[in-house]
């Protein structure tokens, strides 16, 4: 795979107000080859992906977000070229996503972050598998939508002023995906199940509900312990 990016980005201040567009440029060439057999094959793509973000500073510590950007993530080359040397039709998949949030320090010690969001997938790649193991790879979905809230918290007992060189710290977050479904009039993209509507059906690895904690130990700059629970 051979791989060109660039981006600009520019951040236009106003007071406490501050606007930041930007574009990235994405190009991308595979080719595979299986040694075995001789088989060869390549595909290319070149994407432009735009995006503009907004933020105001209510207090020194505390900051408004607001945001709208379009996503990108080609496939896998082995995803995309396969063994025998021949392409697979999956397209990259493409989203515009929103969010709006507030993050920043609200007392002594405690940071949070807390956010809606919505990610509209003009297509979306998603494995293509049912019981018994038909069809078990990888598909362009189509439109998909998922929306949601999340939260994350930290405190610090030495930013709180509890410690003075060690430090002890606690962080948690959450994340609610409310919709995560097939949109529009789709169908299935299994052999022998072409017929079957998943127009609304919940997206295959989308959980409503994610979690996690944590407690660390921070001494220095070269020792930071942690324990995690999902």
């Amino acid at each position: 795979a051979e791989a060109w990016s660039g981006f600009v980005l520019a951040t236009l201040n106003y007071g406490r107000f501050a606007i930041s567009p930007g574009a990235r440029v994405e190009s991308i060439r595979y080719e595979r080859t299986n040694r075995l057999t001789g088989q060869t094959g390549e595909s290319d793509l070149t994407e432009v992906i735009p995006g503009l973000g907004l933020t105001y500073d209510i207090s020194d510590t505390l900051v408004a977000y607001a945001g709208v950007h379009r996503g990108f993530s080609p496939p896998r080359i082995e995803d995309v070229v396969t063994n025998a040397g021949g392409t697979v039709d999956l397209a990259a998949e493409e989203s515009t996503n929103w969010e709006l949030g507030l993050r920043g320090e609200v007392s002594p010690g405690l940071h949070i972050d807390v956010s809606l969001f919505r990610m509209d997938f003009d297509n979306q790649i998603v494995p293509a598998s049912v019981a018994g193991g038909v069809g078990a790879t990888l598909t362009s979905a189509g439109e998909t939508r998922h929306a949601g809230a999340e939260a994350a918290a930290r405190f610090s007992l030495r930013d709180a002023g509890l410690m003075q060189t060690d430090d002890v710290y606690f962080r948690t977050a959450i994340t609610w995906v409310e919709e995560a479904e097939f949109a529009g009039a789709r169908f299935s993209g299994i052999s022998g199940f072409g017929a079957v509507s998943v127009s609304g059906n919940r997206l295959p690895y989308a959980p409503e509900w994610i979690a996690s904690a944590a407690v660390g130990y921070r001494r220095g700059e070269w020792l930071n312990l942690q324990a995690e629970v999902q």
